[in-house]
C-alpha cells in the first residue's frame, strides 16, 4: 500500500488540520463550494465563452482548431503511454488550484493559479510548480457530460472551467504523464484566509511590480520584507503586466513562503487556519490522511524538508501564438520530461531529436504571418519615379560604346 506522505502546502492546510472535525463541524473531504456540475451548451462555450479570453484570442483559437498537424501532434502524446504515468511510493504528489475571481458565466470559472507540489521523503524535498495556464494542452472528454467534440484542444485553464478538478486533474495528468494522489481547490478569497491566518507572507517585492499592483488593483503594498496580508497577497498573484514567467515564479514563491510559515505551525495556529478555510476550499484528503499530517507536523517532521520553487514551461519549450501574450503553445513531451524531474528527480520520457516539435511548428507559422504584416506595411514605391530614370529616354542619352578605331 502506498505510503501516504502528509505535507502541508498552501491550501492543503485548509485540509490537514481538521483532525478534531467533530469540533470544527465541517469536513473539507465532503465539502464543495463551487457547484460540480457540467456547464450547459458546452459544445458551444468550451473555447468561446468558457475562457474569457478576448475577440481577438477566440479566433487565434479557430485557426489553431484547424491545424491538424498540431492537433494530431498534441493529442497522440496526450493519449498514449498513460498507464506509465510516472508515480513513486516515496512521493506524494498534490493538484492545487485557486479558480479565478470575478462573475463567470459558466459553473466554475477558469482555474486562475494552477500548481502542483510534490513532497519526496527520500530526498527530504518538498517541489512546488507553478504551471502555465494558458499553455494549450489536450484536453479529453470521453469520461464527463460534455457534449463538445473529443479530444479537444484549449487551454490549461478551461479544463477546470468546463469540467470542474475531475477534468483538470485527469489533464494535468494526461498530457504531463505523472499521477497526482490529491488535489486542494480554494479560491482568492481562500488565499487571501491563508495570508491572514499565517499572519502575512513574505515574499520579495520591488517598486515596478508594487506600482503595478498599485496602478492595476488599487492596492498599496509594504516596504520589502513585510509580509503580504488579504487583498494584498491577492493582487501579487493576479498582476499580469510584468509578463507570464513573472507572474508563475511569484506564484511558486509564496506557495515556498507559505509552505516555510506552516513547517513552523503549533496545534492552536493550524487549528484557527483550518476555521479560516472550511468555508472556501473542498479537497479529497480524508480523516486517517489529516489526522496524520497533524501529528507530524506538530512534531516537526518536516522542518528540515528543502522547498524549492519551479515554474514550467521551461524556456526554450513555448511559444506564444502570433501576437497573442495568452495563449501560448508548447513542446508538451520536453515540458512534460521537466515536470517529472523536477517533482520525482528522475523522468521516464526519452525525447528524439528528430521528433516534430509543437513549439517549432508554430514558430514556422508565425515567420510566415509576421512577414506578411511587414510585406503588407512595407512603404510603396512610386512607379511614376522610376520610369522617370529609366527607359526609353534613358537609353537615347546614352553615349555609343567604345568598340576601338581601324586602319
Amino acid at each position: 500500500m502506498k505510503r501516504i506522505v502528509p505535507f502541508i502546502v498552501f491550501g492543503i492546510v485548509a485540509a490537514i488540520l481538521i483532525v478534531s472535525c467533530g469540533a470544527v463541524g465541517v469536513s473539507l473531504a465532503n465539502r464543495t463550494f463551487v457547484p460540480e456540475s457540467a456547464p450547459e451548451n458546452a459544445g458551444t462555450e468550451f473555447v468561446g465563452v468558457v475562457d474569457s479570453a478576448a475577440q481577438l484570442n477566440a479566433s487565434y483559437y479557430d485557426e489553431i482548431k484547424n491545424m491538424k498537424d498540431l492537433q494530431d501532434l498534441v493529442s497522440v502524446w496526450g493519449s498514449s503511454n498513460n498507464d506509465a504515468k510516472m508515480h513513486l511510493n516515496t512521493v506524494s504528489t498534490y493538484l492545487i488550484v485557486v479558480r479565478e475571481a470575478g462573475t463567470v458565466t459558466t459553473n466554475y470559472g477558469n482555474a486562475d493559479v494552477i500548481s502542483l507540489v510534490s513532497v519526496n521523503t527520500d530526498a527530504k524535498k518538498v517541489s512546488v510548480l507553478a504551471l502555465d495556464p494558458d499553455s494549450l494542452v489536450y484536453i479529453d472528454l470521453a469520461d464527463t457530460k460534455l457534449t463538445a467534440e473529443s479530444p479537444v484542444y484549449a487551454k490549461l485553464n478551461t479544463a477546470y472551467a468546463n469540467g470542474g478538478i475531475t477534468l483538470l486533474e485527469k489533464t494535468v495528468e494526461n498530457n504531463f504523464k505523472i499521477e497526482v494522489d490529491h488535489y486542494l481547490v480554494t479560491d482568492m478569497d481562500g488565499v487571501a484566509a491563508v495570508a491572514d491566518a499565517l499572519g502575512g507572507v513574505s515574499v520579495m517585492l520591488n517598486e515596478e511590480i508594487k506600482e503595478m499592483i498599485t496602478d492595476d488593483f488599487n492596492v498599496i503594498l509594504p516596504a520589502n520584507n513585510t509580509p503580504l496580508k488579504g487583498q494584498q497577497i491577492v493582487a501579487f498573484l493576479r498582476e499580469k503586466r510584468d509578463g507570464t514567467d513573472s507572474r508563475l515564479a511569484r506564484q511558486a514563491d509564496s506557495l515556498v513562503s507559505v509552505i516555510r510559515s506552516i513547517q513552523q505551525l503549533g496545534f492552536g495556529e493550524a487549528f484557527d487556519l483550518v476555521k479560516e478555510l472550511a468555508a472556501v476550499a473542498t479537497t479529497d484528503l480524508k480523516g486517517v490522511e489529516l489526522v496524520n499530517v497533524l501529528r507530524r507536523t506538530i512534531l516537526g517532521a518536516w522542518n528540515d524538508y528543502n522547498v524549492v520553487a519551479y515554474t514550467a514551461p521551461d524556456e526554450g519549450s513555448a511559444v506564444q501564438y502570433k501576437d497573442s501574450a495568452w495563449i501560448r503553445i508548447i513542446d508538451i513531451p520536453m515540458v512534460a520530461q521537466s515536470v517529472q524531474d523536477k517533482m520525482f528527480n528522475k523522468t521516464n520520457i526519452t525525447l528524439n531529436d528528430s521528433r516534430l516539435s509543437a513549439v517549432e511548428l508554430i514558430k514556422a507559422v508565425n515567420k510566415l504571418h509576421f512577414d506578411e504584416l511587414e510585406k503588407q506595411n512595407a512603404p510603396v514605391v512610386d512607379e511614376s519615379d522610376t520610369e522617370n530614370t529609366t527607359g526609353e529616354e534613358t537609353e537615347n542619352t546614352e553615349e555609343p560604346e567604345d568598340v576601338g578605331s581601324v586602319g
